[in-house]
C-alpha cells in the first residue's frame, strides 16, 4: 500500500472514531430523536472514500472522482446534522438550567432554540410546555405536550404533563384521559395515580379517587 493510501486510511479511521464517539455522546446527553438516522449513509461515505483511495486508476478517474464528490456531499450533510444536534442539546441544557433557576423567559427562549435546531426534539417540546404551564399559559403548554406526544407517543411524560394542564384549565375529562394514558405507559408512576385521584375527587367520583390514592400509596407515594 502506498504512503498516500496508508495516510488516507488512517484519516478515515480517525473520522470513523470521531463519528461513533459523537453519536454516543449525543445519545448519553439525551439527544435520541434523530441521533441514529444517518450512520449508514455516513459509513457508506467512508467506504466510498476508501474505495476511491485504494482503487485509484487513471482510466477510471472520472468515475472515482464522481464517487468521491457524492461521498463528500453526504459527509457534509451528515456533519451539518451532527453539529446542529450538538447545538440543540446545548440549548436544551441551558433551558433546563434556566427553568431550575425560575428564569422562565430565558428557559422558553432556550427550548425554542433547541426546537429550531432540531424540530423532532420531543423532550424540548415537553420541557417548554412545562415552562408555559409554570407561567399559567396552559393552552400553549397543551400545544407543546401534544407535539411531544406526537413525536414520541410511547413516552408517558407528555401525556402526564398534558393531563395536568387540562386539569388546571378545568377540563377534567381530558385530564383523566391523558393521566390514564400515562398510567398505561408507565403503570408504576405513583404520582400519575395520585393526580388522577385528585381529578376524580374534583369530579365527585370518590370511589375511583380512593382507588387511585390507594394505588399511589402502594407504589410509594408519600406526598400530601
Amino acid at each position: 500500500m502506498s504512503y498516500l493510501g496508508l495516510s488516507l486510511g488512517i484519516l478515515g479511521a480517525v473520522i470513523l472514531v470521531i463519528f461513533v464517539g459523537s453519536v454516543v455522546w449525543l445519545h448519553i446527553r439525551g439527544f435520541k430523536d434523530g441521533a441514529f438516522h444517518d450512520p449508514i449513509l455516513f459509513l457508506t461515505n467512508i467506504s466510498l472514500v476508501a474505495y476511491v483511495t485504494t482503487r485509484w486508476d487513471r482510466a477510471k478517474a472520472p468515475t472515482l472522482l464522481a464517487l468521491a464528490g457524492v461521498a463528500g456531499l453526504v459527509a457534509m450533510s451528515f456533519l451539518n446534522v451532527l453539529f446542529h444536534s450538538a447545538a440543540s442539546v446545548r440549548a436544551f441544557d441551558q433551558g433546563v438550567e434556566a427553568a431550575n433557576g425560575k428564569d422562565f423567559d430565558r428557559a422558553t427562549m432556550c427550548f425554542t432554540e433547541a426546537i429550531r435546531l432540531d424540530p423532532k426534539y420531543a423532550e424540548a417540546y415537553c420541557n417548554r410546555g412545562r415552562v408555559h404551564g409554570s407561567k399559567g399559559e396552559y393552552d400553549r403548554a397543551i400545544a407543546d405536550f401534544t407535539e411531544a406526544a406526537r413525536l414520541n407517543p410511547d413516552v408517558a411524560d407528555a401525556f402526564y404533563c398534558r393531563g395536568l394542564a387540562y386539569a388546571q384549565k378545568g377540563d377534567l375529562d381530558k385530564a383523566i384521559a391523558d393521566l390514564s394514558e400515562a398510567i398505561r405507559l408507565n403503570p408504576k408512576d405513583a404520582e400519575a395515580y395520585h393526580d388522577r385521584g385528585l381529578t376524580y375527587e374534583e369530579k365527585g367520583e370518590k370511589g375511583k379517587a380512593d382507588e387511585d390514592f390507594a394505588q399511589a400509596k402502594k407504589l410509594g407515594f408519600n406526598g400530601p
